[in-house]
């Protein structure tokens, strides 16, 4: 029997009083998309990059390359998730608006339904969940889709 990533049990946090809803119901999920490798460059011309976790620290991404052909852009103050590799689940908070590649999502709450910092708050607190769950897809290279990253019950307090 597979195990989604919410059947996984929750210690620490009381949520059983607490109604839950799937993140996508909170929650803007914007996966990002890379431009085309010919529009990289280290010289600070475009927007700054982010690809992966190589771009993160402990709290905001420090951008070492930038790209002249922006696909998705983040916001400021949004979050961003890492989808793809052994850092699945691993986090950073946007400071400035960035170009996001295919290692990572934007995810913001939904204006009226939650707050962005809540949101940070659980899934920080579900990352190693999630990252098992993006291992147990058969895969050697562990990566969670928008489904089911959309999908992560989220408590609404």
């Amino acid at each position: 029997m597979t195990q989604t990533i919410d059947a996984l049990p929750v210690s620490g946090i009381a949520t059983a009083a607490w109604e839950s809803t799937a993140l996508e119901q909170v929650a803007e999920v914007d996966m990002g998309q890379s431009p085309p490798g010919n529009t990289y460059n280290t010289q600070g011309h475009g927007v700054p990059l982010i690809n992966g976790p190589a771009e993160f620290t402990d709290r905001h991404p420090l951008a070492q390359k930038w790209t002249s052909q922006a696909t998705k852009i983040c916001r400021t103050n949004d979050i961003l998730f890492c989808v793809r590799g052994n850092t699945t689940g691993r986090m950073n908070i946007a400071d400035q608006p960035y170009c996001i590649g295919r290692g990572v999502a934007a995810i913001r709450g939904r204006e009226g339904a939650s707050v962005t910092a809540f949101v940070s708050f659980w899934l920080n607190h579900r990352s190693e969940a999630i990252l098992s769950h993006a291992m147990a897809g058969g895969s050697t290279f562990p990566n969670i889709s928008k489904s089911d990253l959309a999908a992560v019950q989220i408590p609404l307090p």
